[in-house]
């Protein structure tokens, strides 16, 4: 549940709440069985979308040790774990505050933005492939997001 959110239940309790605060909380609730049904997709679909990405990460850079491959893409499935988490709870700012501040410093001390840069163009193709427009639009903004700052 976003911080917006958890506020409404919290005033709900001293008093009732006003037009369009009840307006918020209903589009939140209205919201969540599509979030909800992207959460599972990207949980039950987690192999099928990486795979291709550390598949063609290997042939696309086949001088970069297989250490930091490992990295690369392990940092990339948490960004998905963690951007599903921030889908479901309708909470976009969990990603940075609880993952993206921690994997930029692991990616600048692993020199990791030119495979970083890679990966996200292969995770972007697999994600058109697998999801449809409606489901894209939620995601992708966390994706660009993680890619901005993982990329730079």
């Amino acid at each position: 549940m976003n911080t917006e959110t958890k506020n409404l239940v919290y005033e709900a309790e001293s008093r009732y709440l006003t037009p369009e605060e009840i307006n918020r909380f209903a589009a939140d609730v209205q919201s969540m069985p599509i979030r909800l049904s992207l959460y599972k997709l990207l949980r039950d679909q987690e192999i099928k979308i990486m795979q291709p990405v550390a598949d063609q990460i290997e042939v696309a850079m086949p001088k970069v040790d297989q250490k930091v491959l490992e990295i690369g893409i392990k940092n990339l499935i948490l960004v998905m774990r963690y951007s599903a988490m921030a889908i479901l709870t309708n909470n976009p700012t969990l990603l940075k505050t609880r993952l993206l501040d921690w994997l930029e410093q692991v990616s600048l001390g692993y020199d990791l933005q030119e495979l970083n840069a890679a990966l996200f163009k292969l995770l972007n193709q697999s994600l058109k492939k697998e999801l449809t427009t409606e489901q894209l639009s939620l995601l992708q903004p966390l994706i660009n997001s993680a890619q901005v700052t993982l990329a730079a």
